[in-house]
């Protein structure tokens, strides 16, 4: 559960926004809107412990597994499918410890050792990681060739969804997405949209608190205003029908 009890944020002198008062349980989904500069963004780094609330407070569980799109367009050499699989940095330790333990196999409990990591590898998914990194490109706009190019051969565009792509790689508890359809095209919009939901259906565990919640089936939206009146506040089903019902609009 994510916490916010009357919390404020300032970028130098300015207050983005301040009286932020709500709670996010497992399994729900929310979206944010607002108007450029309302915190939309910095709330999200609050959330990964890259910002700290300038008043009010923020409390979230230790030890929570958080992927989000990195903003880094990163040049590199590593290949398009391997750098998808990156995400799960889990994954790649579990790889890296395989590696090394039979790289020193002769060592008496190195046996051991490497069946308790394979069991970790399958449980991970290991075994299918690269099938599943493919997938996700093909959603995503990328052919088939395009796996095995570096990062570096692809246009600022496309490393953002090879970005995407390496945050819903990522086998983690919450799923931060900062404007993900930015340079996505109708169709990977569409692919995007399916996998959040099945995705979300299929990774909801039941709550292991003492206390069981009614959680919500539908979205929660919360509404970031202007700069001078600096709240937030929640938004109406309706409200959000009568924005998307208008972005459509615009799109066709």
């Amino acid at each position: 559960m994510l916490n916010f009890n009357d919390v404020a944020i300032r970028r130098g002198p300015r207050l983005l926004f301040s009286g932020a008062t709500f709670s996010l349980f497992r399994g729900e989904k929310v979206a944010i809107t607002g108007e450029n500069g309302s915190g939309k963004s910095s709330l999200l780094c609050l959330v990964q412990g890259e910002l700290q609330p300038d008043a009010g407070t923020f409390e979230m569980p230790a030890q929570l597994a958080i992927a989000h799109v990195s903003q880094e367009l990163v040049a590199s050499e590593r290949a398009a499918l391997e750098f998808v699989i990156d995400g799960d940095p889990e994954l790649r330790a579990i790889e890296r410890a395989i590696e090394s333990t039979t790289a020193d196999a002769h060592s008496g409990d190195a046996g051991i050792r490497l069946g308790e990591l394979y069991a970790r590898y399958t449980a991970a998914g290991g075994y299918d990681a690269r099938s599943r990194a493919g997938r996700l490109m093909h959603g995503l706009g990328f052919a088939s060739d395009d796996e095995t190019r570096t990062v570096r051969e692809f246009s600022g565009g496309w490393r953002v969804r090879l970005n995407v792509a390496q945050a819903l790689m990522c086998r983690s508890d919450l799923l931060l997405l900062d404007e993900p359809t930015n340079h996505l095209d109708l169709d990977a919009i569409l692919w995007l949209e399916t996998w959040l939901r099945t995705r979300i259906a299929a990774t909801t565990p039941p709550s292991k608190s003492s206390v069981r919640r009614n959680l919500p089936s539908k979205p929660r939206y919360f509404r970031g205003s202007s700069a001078r009146s600096s709240t937030w506040s929640p938004l109406s089903n309706a409200s959000v029908r009568r924005r998307v019902r208008r972005a459509r609009h615009k799109a066709a």
